[in-house]
């Protein structure tokens, strides 16, 4: 299982930029609230930009998640990733409590150009969770990864032959679905961002700057030209 949480994780990081190598989550006594954050970092105009962000728009998130998906928790946790290794990237999951979180890394907050980008980018991984994407990622994945691993060890493979047809037999599994998941999100997270006060449309333009996956097989992200065509549709029929 050891192999599968590692998978797991991968999944979860790559939720704002799906080309990013990273793949590893830094350790979470890194992970800091933006108020905090703040004080440890005085000088950091990113971190303070997303401490004001948050605070208006997480009753708006939460809000919008009671009225929407009245089953989920929905007391998010919100943070700033501030190991120096941890490369640009937002990403949600949820912790022991079951409680939705949500982490910049101070790396992506440094290159976001304005509030917009911040306030779309952080509806956007708060709209995953309303939407219910993780649970069902995470037992695709399982399922894909125990697949893979049993037909290669049925076929005789080495170890390490295991682990890689474990981790294609998840990105199979999940491949048929997450593109779709993604742009649900890129959706309801420009409805959010809309009804917290901010430009959905300009805080999507961070996607001409993101590495465009394109249509590339087993990808998990989209083309950023839909997802800017996702948003501007959903904006105009607001």
């Amino acid at each position: 299982m050891h192999r599968f949480a590692v998978i797991l994780f991968g999944l979860i990081l790559a939720a704002c930029t799906p080309e990013d190598p990273g793949g590893q989550l830094a350790p979470t006594e890194t992970r800091f609230s933006p108020d905090v954050a703040m004080r440890l970092f005085p000088n950091d105009r990113g971190i303070a930009r997303y401490a004001d962000i948050v605070a208006r728009m997480e009753p708006v998130i939460e809000r919008e998640c009671r009225a929407r998906a009245p089953r989920s928790k929905c007391d998010y946790r919100i943070s700033v990733e501030t190991h120096p290794d941890a490369p640009s990237n937002a990403f949600q999951g949820e912790n022991r409590r079951g409680q939705p979180t949500i982490s910049f890394t101070r790396k992506l907050l440094a290159e976001l150009r304005n509030d917009h980008e911040i306030a779309f980018i952080l509806a956007h991984e708060a709209a995953h969770h309303i939407r219910g994407h993780l649970p069902v990622k995470v037992e695709a994945m399982r399922i894909g990864w125990l697949a893979g691993e049993v037909a290669a060890t049925v076929a005789g493979a080495s170890e390490e032959q295991r682990r890689q047809a474990a981790t294609l037999g998840g990105m199979i599994a999940i491949s048929g679905f997450s593109k779709e998941f993604e742009l649900e999100a890129d959706a309801l997270g420009a409805v959010i961002t809309e009804i917290s006060g901010y430009d959905a449309l300009t805080g999507a333009q961070y996607f001409r700057r993101m590495r465009d996956p394109g249509h590339r097989y087993l990808g998990t992200h989209p083309p950023n030209a839909q997802r800017l065509q996702t948003v501007r549709r959903t904006v105009a029929g607001m």
